[in-house]
This record gives C-alpha cells, sequence and structure tokens, in this order.
C-alpha cells in the first residue's frame, strides 16, 4: 500500500489507495490539492506491501511554493532516472527499494516532479 502525506506548512492531507484513481488501464492519479502560494510543499511517501507493516520504500522531498503555479508529482518504480521520457519534468530524486522487491540492483523509486505557471502556462 502507498501512503502519500502532503504538508505545505499550513494543512496536511494523507493519500492512500483509496485517493488514487486507475487511468488508461496502467497508470494512478491522485487528488489535485490546493496549497498555500508561498513556503514548502512536502511529499513523504512510503510504501508498503499489503499483508506488512514493514516498508520497502520511503522517502520525502521539498518543493518551493510560488503564486500562480501548479505542480504534478509522480511516484513510481524504474531502474534509471524516468524524465530521461519525460517532457516538462523539472526534477526527480531517487529512493532506495529493498533488495527483494527489485528485477535489477538499479531499481529504486522515484519521485518526479513538474511545474507550469496557471495564468501563463508553458504548451508542450
Amino acid at each position: 500500500m502507498l501512503t502519500v502525506n502532503v504538508s505545505d506548512g499550513r494543512s496536511s492531507r494523507t493519500l492512500t489507495g483509496g485517493d488514487f484513481q486507475l487511468v488508461g488501464g496502467f497508470q494512478y492519479h491522485g487528488p489535485t490539492i490546493e496549497t498555500s502560494n508561498q513556503g514548502t510543499l512536502k511529499i513523504d511517501y512510503v510504501l508498503v506491501p499489503v499483508g506488512s507493516t514493514v516498508p520497502v520504500s520511503s522517502g520525502s522531498v521539498e518543493l518551493p511554493l510560488r503564486p500562480d503555479w501548479s505542480y504534478g508529482v509522480t511516484i513510481r518504480p524504474d531502474s534509471a532516472d524516468p524524465r530521461r521520457f519525460c517532457f516538462g519534468c523539472q526534477g526527480a530524486k531517487a529512493f532506495p527499494l529493498a533488495p527483494a522487491f527489485r528485477i535489477s540492483q538499479t531499481d529504486s523509486i522515484y519521485v518526479v516532479w513538474g511545474g507550469n505557471s496557471i495564468r501563463h502556462p508553458v504548451i508542450y
């Protein structure tokens, strides 16, 4: 089970399995969350196999909040930085994945983010 905590310094929200919707048969999307326009957006995740209490991966990233800005954040497994296939991604951070859950030695969980102006978006 994936648990994601999103905090902007004034409020916090925890997302779990039921908060994510399967889209296109292969990718889950979470809800849109309103945040402050200043400060820091902190995203923490914990991945625990069903039937266990021991995490196989966990991590945290902090992103600067800005007025008139929207972020998209993806949490995904990969064996290399997923930005290699991502147009518009601005950053990524890799976190260790327990050895028993890796197919290759380089498998990790990546938190990937991108953002764009709301009023004057860059069109990709």
